[in-house]
């Protein structure tokens, strides 16, 4: 809300209004259709048919799901710091065990072996039986950066995988440190999302509790009407023996 103070023209106001996210939404919402009235080429038209279900995000404008969505925002907007940090302690184990992963798969170059495919040579390892020998996949320290996020994601994609004794005890490092790192960041999270809900739920409660006192239950208005005509009749039955 802008101060009272502050005087607003009707364009600005306007163009304020036309650019709040809810309004945006509505907006590409609507755009797919109105691009096919003007005639727009064939070949963006699987694009538009996936910007219709923009419309799924017209959801959040009702109440309910409002307070929800920002709930969620607060949570990330808090937990983000946290987060980030995480993330940079996650790439620094990335490049620690692509680089023991890469010297414990790719130690050895031959210039003997594949020399038609490779004929200036190419860094050999053992195959997974142990009795001969192939190309290693893992090319460089930044190549290994692909193994190191899907093993520690336990992904496991399997399109590279150690072979030798020291490359399998690296594999079974980074997934011991995938794990940790993961639940770091999940107990940042959780962490936030306990505090706020616990606060939205007594505004949900709070809100009930406020409308049930401006429109009282009926059975509550039929017991006090009861009481006080009990207490009425007692009254009379009093006076009716003391007279």
């Amino acid at each position: 809300p802008e101060p009272p103070h502050e005087k607003i023209g009707r364009v600005k106001r306007t163009v304020r209004y036309a650019l709040q996210w809810l309004n945006l939404v509505d907006l590409l919402a609507i755009a797919p259709f109105y691009l096919e009235l003007l005639g727009m080429p064939e070949t963006i038209g699987p694009v538009l048919r996936v910007a219709r279900l923009i419309r799924i995000f017209r959801l959040l404008k009702s109440p309910k799901m409002r307070t929800c969505v920002d709930m969620i925002i607060d949570i990330v907007r808090e937990a983000l710091p946290g987060v980030v940090s995480v993330f940079g302690l996650t790439w620094g184990v990335c490049i620690l065990f692509a680089a023991c992963i890469y010297f414990a798969e790719s130690s050895t170059y031959s210039v003997e072996h594949f020399t038609d495919e490779y004929p200036m040579g190419v860094y050999i390892r053992p195959t997974t039986d142990g009795h001969s020998v192939e190309p290693s996949p893992f090319k460089s320290i930044v190549h290994c950066f692909w193994w190191f996020f899907t093993t520690a994601t336990t992904v496991g994609y399997g399109d590279d995988y150690p072979t030798t004794t020291v490359g399998r005890l690296v594999a079974v490092a980074a997934f011991y440190a995938g794990i940790v790192l993961v639940a770091v960041k999940l107990t940042i999270v959780g962490g936030k999302f306990q505090e706020h809900y616990n606060k939205w739920l007594k505004s949900v409660n709070a809100t009930e509790e406020q409308e049930k006192g401006a429109d009282p239950p009926i059975e509550k208005n039929v017991a006090v009407t009861r009481t006080a005509s009990k207490s009425l009749f007692s009254k009379r039955e009093n006076l009716s023996t003391e007279e």
